[in-house]
C-alpha cells in the first residue's frame, strides 16, 4: 500500500528467488494504492529479504505478509530502507508498531526538539510522561483519521503548526 499522489513509476517488488508471484489487480483505497500479491514459495519467507524499487522520496510502502499458518508480519519500506527482512520469529504487532514509533521519533530532529522543548515547559517527570503520552495519543488519532481519509490537511500547514 502506498500513496497514489506520489507514484511516478509503479513500485516494483523483488521477492526471493524461491518464490513465484501472481499479482491481483491493484485497487484504490482512499488516497492509497493497494496491491495484493499471492506468493508461492518453495521455502519459507522467514529469514528472507523483500525489496521494493521505484519509490519516491515521500512514499512509504506498507507490507503485510500472511503465511499459511496465518502468522502476520507487517513492515514499512521506503527510499532509505528499500529492503525488508521477514523475521524468523513472529513479532507481536504492538511491539513492531512500538519499534516503528521509536524509529519515527528518533529519525526526525523536529521530534527531538519537541521533546527538549517540553522539558523546559513541563515540570516533573510524571507531568512530562503525561504530556508526551497525551501528545502521542492525539497524534495517533489524527494520523489514523488521515490514513482513513476522514480528514485531509495540507502538509505544510500541519508542519508549521507542529513547529509552533
Amino acid at each position: 500500500m502506498y500513496p497514489i499522489k506520489n507514484i511516478g513509476q509503479r513500485a516494483e517488488i523483488i521477492f526471493p528467488e524461491a518464490c513465484s508471484s501472481e499479482a491481483q489487480s491493484p485497487y484504490q483505497q482512499g488516497k492509497y494504492l493497494v496491491e495484493k500479491i499471492d506468493l508461492i514459495c518453495s521455502k519459507s519467507l522467514k529469514g528472507q529479504t523483500i525489496e521494493v524499487t521505484n519509490l519516491s522520496v515521500l512514499t512509504d510502502a506498507l507490507v503485510t505478509i500472511t503465511d499459511r499458518n496465518n502468522d502476520v508480519f507487517e513492515g514499512l519500506m521506503n527510499l532509505q530502507e528499500p529492503k525488508l527482512l521477514v523475521p524468523i520469529k513472529q513479532q507481536s504487532l504492538p511491539s513492531s508498531y512500538l519499534n516503528l514509533g521509536i524509529d519515527h521519533l528518533i529519525s526526525g530532529p523536529d521530534h527531538i526538539l519537541f521533546i527538549l522543548g517540553l522539558m523546559f515547559l513541563v515540570s516533573g517527570i510524571l507531568n512530562m510522561i503525561k504530556t508526551i503520552t497525551a501528545f502521542t495519543v492525539a497524534h495517533s488519532i489524527t494520523l489514523g483519521l488521515s490514513v482513513l481519509d476522514l480528514i485531509s490537511l495540507p502538509r505544510a500547514t500541519v508542519e508549521a503548526v507542529i513547529a509552533l
